[in-house]
């Protein structure tokens, strides 16, 4: 760009006269200045009109329904925006780290964007609002080039706990001491053992309250939460990629039955689409995602969740690729459902 405008001021007149001489006459004759306006003025609406194919007709239903196909980058200034304080705290680091972040770099495991520990020590500092005192701190974590390790977890100097890394990504929990969480800001430090040279990378984290029941706004709003088989998440969603999605939960108690309600919509090419789960293992049956957003439910039975951490698995018959059917597509993610909200809660 400095070559660009070094070459444009070498090419405009240093001095008054020489401007007046060469653009002044123009702009003071009419029929130069009408004739400037008129050819502006068909060039801005050649302009609108073409900007405007693609977007009516047959194509607006596609733009409609797999707008967030495209692999394109989001609104940086809305991302970038410090929002106030809330009753939980959710981070993806795989999208940016926080402003203050030490110990951290921006690095891939897995082929998923991470912050990866280097050093004895990483930190981060947040910002919460609490609106109660049971509390936890999940993580999404990876540990690649090692078969186990350690993740240990400080608050504000005081330790969390330690938990047992195994290869490959995995959900780790740790508890909030009452009271540990105030109003204000706060700083969370990561240790890592990994024996063998092994990379500890963390992907997202959650800082929330612990209920009997959990709502997941999918997207960014379900970090500390996605463990694998997601695409990288956008404000309000996320699709699934892959034929498994797992995600980790945390609850405070699970009594009795229960229901798991997922609100999506399939990729076009597959809708109908059959979409099993399961939970900690047990199966639950299948539900029917459409095309345009819909929601499946599954009972679950008594005693299949647990107080603590319970995983839940979502997998699919096949993947669609959206580079594949649509030439106007780079998209080469294999996607199956669009993920907007998670819901498990006791019956009734």
């Amino acid at each position: 760009m400095e070559d660009s405008k070094s070459s444009v001021d070498a090419q405009s007149p240093a001095g008054g006269a020489s401007s007046e001489g060469g653009v002044g006459p123009l702009l003071k004759n009419p029929a130069v200045v009408g004739g400037a306006g008129a050819l502006l003025g068909l060039l801005l609406g050649v302009l609108v009109g073409r900007a405007s194919v693609g977007i009516t007709g047959d194509d607006q239903p596609l733009v409609r329904a797999e707008g967030h196909l495209a692999q394109r980058p989001e609104n940086r200034s809305a991302v970038d925006e410090a929002p106030a304080p809330t009753a939980e705290y959710r981070l993806h680091l795989g999208r940016k780290l926080p402003q203050g972040s030490k110990g951290f770099t921006r690095g891939r495991i897995a082929k998923r964007p991470v912050a990866v520990l280097r050093g004895e020590r990483a930190t981060l500092r947040f910002d919460i609002a609490p609106s109660g005192s049971s509390y936890a701190l999940t993580s999404i974590a990876v540990l690649d080039g090692a078969k186990a390790g350690k993740l240990e977890v400080e608050l504000d100097g005081k330790p969390l706990g330690t938990s047992s890394l195994n290869e490959g990504w995995g959900i780790y929990a740790n508890s909030l001491p009452a009271g540990s969480l105030s109003a204000g800001t706060h700083e969370l430090t990561f240790r890592h053992e990994s024996p063998g040279g092994g990379s500890v990378g963390v992907e997202s984290i959650a800082i929330a309250p612990v209920a009997e029941e959990v709502e997941l706004d999918m997207g960014v709003g379900a970090s500390g939460a996605m463990i694998e088989g997601f695409s990288g998440p956008s404000r309000d969603a996320v699709w699934s990629n892959g034929l498994r999605s797992s995600l980790g939960i945390l609850l405070s108690r699970a009594e009795g039955n229960y229901r798991l309600k997922v609100r999506g919509s399939a990729i076009s090419k597959l809708a109908p689409l059959t979409v099993s789960a399961r939970v900690n293992g047990r199966d639950l049956g299948t539900g029917l995602f459409q095309k345009k957003l819909s929601t499946a439910e599954w009972a679950i039975p008594a005693n299949s969740l647990q107080a603590g951490v319970n995983r839940i698995e979502f997998s699919y018959p096949q993947t669609a690729t959206p580079s594949e059917y649509n030439p106007n597509s780079r998209d080469n993610r294999p996607l199956a459902l669009r993920f907007q909200q998670v819901t498990v809660q006791p019956n009734q």
